[in-house]
């Protein structure tokens, strides 16, 4: 129960940074301050920022082996993604979203690692 709880704080941690941060662009690409391309690159950093922030703290609130942690966590989040990617437009696979899924994967892992490896015994 305590893993589940943990691994739902995180999850809806993400879920909330993502969707204000959309909004937010969303925003800012209506009155067009930014141009859509800015706006995207933008989406997809606070995105990648995001997920290595949450790596960081569950590496932190993890005894050992940071990085099956973060491979669990990074897991989590992509069948988020893929979940909300296929309600929302549709089953559309193409290999640079697989790409940017292991990036997220990646990410995730090396953020969960240095959270380890920076916890304070």
């Amino acid at each position: 129960m305590k893993q589940i709880k943990f691994y739902g704080k995180q999850l809806l941690l993400f879920l909330l940074i993502l969707l204000s941060s959309t909004l937010l662009l969303s925003l800012i690409n209506y009155f067009d301050l930014l141009s859509p391309k800015i706006t995207n690159i933008l989406s997809n950093m606070i995105t990648l920022i995001t997920t290595l922030w949450i790596g960081y703290q569950s590496g932190l609130q993890t005894e050992s082996k940071g990085y099956l942690e973060g491979m669990k966590l990074g897991g989590i989040l992509i069948l988020t993604l893929i979940l909300l990617n296929t309600i929302f437009y549709g089953i559309n696979f193409k290999l640079i979203s697989w790409i940017y899924y292991i990036i997220i994967i990646g990410i995730c892992t090396i953020g969960a690692m240095i959270g380890i490896n920076k916890k304070k015994e």
